[in-house]
């Protein structure tokens, strides 16, 4: 499902960031893209009737807050915080980089 959803709804802190750091060129460089008109995939959530809970796209998520950016669209699935953050393992499972020692503690 798709829905439009205020940064400020949208919880970071339930323990569904896998990494210890964010990596803030990353961070930098989606603002620059998104500045000059780039398309992002959506973020990715649960959403468990009353919070939604960030799975994938915590970079970009910080991107359009430093953007001031109040509202995005994403695409979330009922679930529980700890739906998200079974999702969030396998969304970091699919990217590139792979965990580091202190992400995996």
């Amino acid at each position: 499902m798709k829905k439009k959803v205020n940064l400020n709804d949208i919880r970071i802190d339930g323990g569904t960031q896998c990494r210890v750091v964010l990596n803030q060129a990353k961070i930098y460089e989606y603002v620059e893209r998104m500045k000059e008109g780039d398309e992002f995939p959506l973020i990715e959530a649960r959403f468990d009737g009353s919070t939604y809970w960030l799975t994938d796209g915590f970079h970009r998520y910080h991107a359009y807050t430093q953007l001031g950016i109040k509202e995005i669209e994403v695409a979330y699935l009922p679930g529980s915080q700890f739906d998200a953050q079974l999702d969030a393992i396998k969304a970091n499972n699919k990217h590139g980089k792979p965990l580091s020692r202190e992400d995996k503690e």
